[in-house]
């Protein structure tokens, strides 16, 4: 996928849509839960619940996995 900025700067992003093994670490880190936004808002047409970018933590998360 390419963006195209207002003021013309053209950047390519990697579109991944798979839910990747690490993303409870995303979520405990940022509060956000990630199944519920993609796989039932995007997938019912609704907006996501997420506003702006999540204010950084100060803690951490380990994966076992």
């Amino acid at each position: 996928m390419f963006l195209l900025s207002d003021n013309g700067i053209i950047s390519f992003l990697e579109v991944n849509t798979r839910l990747q093994v690490e993303h409870p670490g995303t979520e405990e880190t940022t509060g956000v839960h990630i199944v519920i936004e993609q796989s039932r808002r995007i997938a019912d047409g609704l907006p996501l619940s997420v506003k702006k970018t999540p204010a950084p933590t100060a803690g951490f998360c380990a994966d076992s996995t």
